[in-house]
This record gives structure tokens, C-alpha cells and sequence, in this order.
């Protein structure tokens, strides 16, 4: 077995050196390179179980070939030759999902040929993405089961999950290696490079991987999002890193939850389809149907970072007649609470998904701490994306506050009003004195409304309650104290 694979991978390393590359039938491309991974896969998996001393000497030497073809295989030279061949899109971008998916196979046999898998990867979607973002555009309108992208971000994401499944564990047992290193640090490392990948990808192929058609809506990398907050926030629920062993949460969050952020960072300027003015990202995004909780970790961060940016095409990607952010946040954040009962004696710690492999389990007085914590910080959040908000995208905000306070569960209408009430405090005066108006007629209309005509039924008190309430902080906000403050931040 060993000679057969030695001679395979010494056969492919010869003809990659003494190719005519300028000859080379491009339609064989991915099956000619393909064979030489296999090879690569296979020999590997040999040498690993190869223990047979007599055999020691040949397994070496299988070893010193593998090594020669990696280093041929992903020789820069040879890739910058490719770049002069014009191959067909479609036989980059089959190569490309093809390779993905040995690296995640390469993973269960030696993490340093994983290594190697993805860094192909890497320098493949450094050297070709301009054809495969045409062949994965080509290919999602034109394919009847999964997309040929899809198939490409499913690697990453499984690969991901194994990988870090398997930190875990590593983190829990304390295991160390011959080195003294914690077991679970190579595998990290790995997690992170292929999270890099993944932001390079969203940089890169943009919305051609939101993009939905008739035949297939739920995109992966929706999932593959999902799975990183699950990772960070437990769920979605708790604080960055809960559940997570603390020397292991050091190195996770300098590398893991950093690519989160760039993540997020990227699906914000995620381009809209022709003929649509909201992102392609929000479609998806709903399509999906995430939990709540994740949604709205995903959405605050949106609007965080649109906030960043002064540009109004960018919010209008999130914020239109076709997609209301914010009125789509308050409308996860009631779903994710409306099953909440903060004083029951019971634990209903299962409304609330934790991954399973995070072996984290939680009672009333955490859970109901978290829930305290998690609505604090999303409050914030989204009182931060309004400070650079423009005027014209404040009916979206304001649309969305309004049917909150009005018609969302006492939790969540709270938090709507506390967020107005940011608004209110560091707008300016006219602007507070304008909602004082239109909360006080507001009130008022619904009183004389149910004074004067009894037989319309009974007036809808907790509504009323719910303005009145808001409008008495409102009032505060407009004595000569508070004003004067507030003339230091406009919005």
C-alpha cells in the first residue's frame, strides 16, 4: 500500500514541475489536482498508522515525498503560472469546494495537513476569486440543488464545528501535549485561520452569498454566523464567553470572537439585489429563521456598526420600506422573551437554546441575572447606533419605538422606552418637545375617543398607561437643567 502511494504522490509532484502549464487542458484542472490531494489524504493515513518497525524506513521515506508534494503543490510559483491559464470559472470554483472539503477530511487524520489543506484553499481564493465569485453567481441561478458556494461555506463551517467540539473537550480534560502546550491550541489556530477565510470570502464574493432564488432560500452562510454567536454568547443569551474555560477563553477571544466582529463588520455593506433596495444579507437573514436571540445579537451589531459609517447608502441597505432593522430586532426581541416569566419558582432555563457542546447548565438566579444583562446591553447598543443616525432614516426608528411601546410585551416595551427616552435626552429640544406633542395628543385623542362613545368597547388602559408613563419622562427632559446639558450631543 505504502509503495502505491509513494509512487502516486511521486508521479503527480513529477508532472506538476514538468508540466507544459501553458499546454495544460484547463478542463482537467480540477481533476488533475484533485488526485494529487487524494493521494496526499490517503498516504498521510498510511504513514499514521504505519507502526510496523521493519517498515520504518519506508514509511520515512513516504514521509519526505508527502512533504516534497505539499511544498510543490502550494508553491507560489506554480499557482502564479495558473494565473496566466484562462480556466473555466466553474472548474476553479468545483476545485475550490472539492479541496474544502478533503481539508475537513484531513482534519481526522493530522491537523498539520489540514493546515496545509486550507492554506491551498487560501492561496486558491487569493489567486482566483474574481472567476469563482462568476462561477457562484452563474451557478446559484442555474443549479437545482445546492449551490456550488454553499457546498464551499458548509466546509468552513463544519470544519469549524469539529474542530472547536473538539477544543472543548481538550479545554475541560486539561490535556497537554509532548510540548507542554494545551492540546486544544493547534486546533484553535486552525479555527481561526479558517475564520479568517471566511471574512476574506464575505469581503470578496459579497452578496453573491446571501443571494436567494425560488428553489433554494437558506444560505450558509447565514449558518455559519449563527453558529459563531451561538459560540460566543452561549446561545445568544449570555455574556461574551460564558461556559468556556478560562485559560481557553483567553485565546478564543483574541482570535474567535475577533473574527465574529469582522464578520458582523462585513454582512453590514453586504450590496442589495438589482431591483431591491435592502441588503441581500436581510433576506436571508429572515429566510433562515434563526432563534431570536441570535437575531438579535446580529442585528444590534448591524446597527452598531452602520453607525460607524456616514455614508446613507449603507443604511438604507438596512433601513427601507423593504426592510426595517430596528422594527425587526424588536420584533425577535419580543419572540425571544415571550415565554419569559422572571418570577416563577420553576427554572424555564430551556426557553432559552445553549449549544450542547458547551456543557453549561444554568439556574433561575443566573438565568434571570443574564436576562437582566442581555437586555442592558442591547439597550445600549442600540441607543449607540442612533447618535449618527440620519434624519431621514428616523421614521424607521421611530415607527419601530412607537409599535414597541405600544403592543410588545411589558419587558420589551420597557426597553423600547428606555432607548426613546436616549433619544429624547441627548436630541434637541425641539426634537423633545415635538414627541412631548404628539405623545400628549396621542394620549388625549384615545381619552376623548372612549369618553364620548362608551359602545366602542373598553379603552385600552396598559396603552394609555404605557404613553403616559413615557410621556412623564419626556417632561423631564424638557426643564432649563436637563436642556442645557443636552446641547452638548446632536444628533
Amino acid at each position: 500500500m505504502d509503495v502505491k502511494y509513494a509512487k502516486a504522490i511521486h508521479e503527480s509532484t513529477c508532472v506538476i514541475k514538468n508540466a507544459d502549464l501553458n499546454g495544460f487542458n484547463p478542463h482537467k484542472l480540477s481533476e488533475f489536482s484533485l488526485e494529487f490531494i487524494r493521494a496526499l489524504i490517503c498516504s498521510y493515513n498510511f504513514y499514521k498508522k504505519s507502526t510496523n518497525p521493519q517498515s520504518l524506513n519506508q514509511s520515512a521515506e513516504l514521509l519526505k515525498i508527502i512533504s516534497v508534494f505539499q511544498r510543490t503543490l502550494l508553491n507560489e510559483t506554480y499557482l502564479g503560472v495558473l494565473k496566466g491559464i484562462d480556466f473555466p470559472p466553474d472548474c476553479l470554483a468545483n476545485l475550490l469546494a472539492k479541496s474544502a472539503s478533503l481539508a475537513t477530511t484531513a482534519e481526522d487524520i493530522d491537523l498539520l495537513l489540514a493546515f496545509h489543506g486550507w492554506k491551498f484553499v487560501s492561496q486558491l481564493l487569493a489567486s482566483f476569486h474574481v472567476q469563482i465569485k462568476e462561477a457562484f453567481l452563474e451557478n446559484l441561478y442555474s443549479c437545482n440543488g445546492t449551490p456550488i458556494s454553499d457546498e464551499f461555506i458548509s466546509s468552513l463551517l463544519l470544519s469549524c464545528k469539529r474542530l472547536f467540539i473538539k477544543c472543548s473537550a481538550d479545554s475541560e480534560s486539561h490535556g497537554l501535549e509532548e510540548n507542554g502546550e494545551p492540546k486544544w491550541r493547534g486546533k484553535l489556530k486552525l479555527i481561526a485561520f479558517i475564520c479568517r477565510l471566511m471574512v476574506g470570502c464575505l469581503q470578496q464574493f459579497q452578496s453573491v452569498l446571501f443571494l436567494t432564488t425560488e428553489n433554494y432560500t437558506h444560505r450558509r452562510v447565514i449558518d455559519f454566523i449563527s453558529w459563531i454567536i451561538e459560540v460566543q454568547f452561549a446561545g445568544g443569551l449570555f455574556s461574551s464567553g460564558t461556559g468556556l474555560d478560562e485559560n481557553f477563553l483567553k485565546e478564543v477571544s483574541t482570535s474567535l470572537f475577533v473574527a465574529s466582529e469582522m464578520i458582523l463588520k462585513c454582512i453590514c455593506q453586504i450590496e442589495s439585489d438589482s431591483g431591491h433596495e435592502a441588503s441581500s444579507a436581510t433576506k436571508a437573514l429572515v429566510l433562515t429563521n434563526l432563534t431570536p436571540l441570535v437575531n438579535c445579537r446580529i442585528l444590534s451589531k448591524v446597527l452598531v456598526n452602520l453607525s460607524k459609517r456616514h455614508d446613507p447608502a449603507v443604511f438604507k441597505l438596512w433601513l427601507s420600506e423593504e426592510f426595517n432593522a430596528y422594527a425587526e430586532f424588536f420584533t425577535n426581541l419580543d419572540a425571544a422573551f415571550a415565554d419569559w416569566r422572571p418570577y416563577e419558582t420553576v427554572s424555564n432555563a430551556s426557553a432559552f437554546h445553549v449549544p450542547r457542546f458547551l456543557n453549561f447548565k444554568t439556574d433561575q438566579k443566573h438565568l434571570s441575572s443574564a436576562v437582566e444583562q442581555f437586555l442592558t446591553t442591547l439597550t445600549v447598543e442600540i441607543s449607540k447606533s442612533v447618535r449618527n443616525l440620519p434624519h431621514e432614516f428616523f421614521g424607521y426608528l421611530e415607527t419601530a419605538l412607537l409599535e414597541s411601546v405600544l403592543h410588545a410585551s411589558s419587558v420589551v416595551s420597557i426597553v423600547a422606552q428606555d432607548i426613546w427616552c436616549f433619544v429624547v435626552r441627548y436630541g434637541s429640544a425641539e426634537l423633545c418637545w415635538q414627541y412631548v406633542i404628539l405623545l400628549g395628543n396621542t394620549v388625549l385623542c384615545l381619552a376623548e375617543k372612549y369618553h364620548s362613545t362608551p359602545q366602542t368597547g373598553h379603552p385600552p388602559l396598559e396603552q394609555m398607561s404605557r404613553l403616559g408613563g413615557l410621556l412623564s419622562r419626556f417632561l423631564i427632559f424638557l426643564t432649563a437643567r436637563q436642556q442645557v446639558r443636552s446641547r452638548l450631543y446632536h444628533f
